[in-house]
């Protein structure tokens, strides 16, 4: 889910604001997650 998802289903009133800030705080999250394991991969890689 994108922040404008998030936004948008807020604005709808499908997402409380402290159900909106537990996903954005996942979404963060798996974010560092990935940008860890992309640098984590480019150091194995390096000689």
């Amino acid at each position: 889910m994108t922040e404008f998802n998030i936004r948008r289903r807020m604005a709808n009133d499908d997402l409380t604001r402290d159900e909106a800030e537990a996903i954005a705080q996942e979404l963060a999250e798996r974010k560092n997650d990935d940008l860890r394991d992309q640098e984590t991969e480019l150091y194995k890689e390096q000689p």
